[in-house]
C-alpha cells in the first residue's frame, strides 16, 4: 500500500525546463526495505495549450521490481503490480514519487526499463497515458518506438547520492466545453 510522506525543497537538476518546488507531499511506491535502486521522479501537470497548472490531476503509475516481475494481484492483470499508486497533482500541477528503479524484463535484451502511467486525467482534459523511459537505458528500437508513437516519454536522470531523481512535464489537452443549446 502506498503512503504519503513529506517532500522536502531540494533545488534539483531535472529535465523540466524550469523546475518549481517540490509539492508538499509526494507518494511513496516502494518502501525503504524494497531492493533496487531509490528513484524519486517530480513533475508538473500543465494545460497543453495556456501552459497553466492543472491542480487535481490523478496520475496512476505501476512498474516491475528490482527483478523485472510485476508480481499482480490478478495474474492476467499487470496493472495489478505490486508496485503501483495513485497521485494527485498539487495546485501548482506538482506531483512527486519515490520508488525504485524498475528491473528489466528477463526475457529481454537490456535497454527497456520503464514506468507505466496509463491514466493521467483531470476534469475538462482528455485522458493520457505513457510510459517514462530512462535516457540512459533506452536500447535503439525502444528508443524508435517511443519516437514513433509519442507513447514513450524519454527522461534523464541524475543522482544524488545513490537515489536517481528524473523529472517531466505532463501536457494535458483541454476538451472543448459542451454548449448546452438554449431552448
Amino acid at each position: 500500500m502506498a503512503l504519503l510522506v513529506p517532500g522536502t525543497a531540494t533545488a534539483l537538476a531535472t529535465a523540466t525546463p524550469s523546475p518549481l518546488p517540490l509539492p508538499v507531499a509526494e507518494l511513496a511506491i516502494a518502501g525503504a526495505d524494497e531492493p533496487g535502486q531509490p528513484l524519486r521522479i517530480t513533475g508538473r501537470v500543465l494545460d497543453a495549450i495556456s501552459g497553466a497548472p492543472v491542480a487535481d490531476a490523478s496520475v496512476i503509475v505501476y512498474h516491475a521490481d528490482d527483478g523485472g516481475e510485476y508480481e499482480p494481484a490478478d495474474p492476467g492483470d499487470d496493472t495489478t503490480a505490486r508496485l503501483r499508486g495513485e497521485l494527485r497533482s498539487d495546485d501548482q500541477g506538482r506531483f512527486a514519487f519515490r520508488t525504485i528503479l524498475p528491473g528489466e524484463y528477463p526475457d529481454q535484451p537490456p535497454g527497456n526499463r520503464h514506468i507505466h502511467v496509463p491514466s493521467v486525467s483531470a476534469e475538462g482534459y482528455a485522458p493520457l497515458g505513457f510510459v517514462i523511459l530512462f535516457d540512459d537505458n533506452v536500447r535503439d528500437d525502444v528508443r524508435a518506438w517511443a519516437g514513433d508513437t509519442g507513447f514513450g516519454r524519454i527522461i534523464e536522470t541524475t543522482d544524488d547520492a545513490g537515489e536517481l531523481h528524473g523529472s517531466l512535464d505532463i501536457l494535458l489537452e483541454p476538451v472543448p466545453s459542451q454548449a448546452i443549446p438554449e431552448e
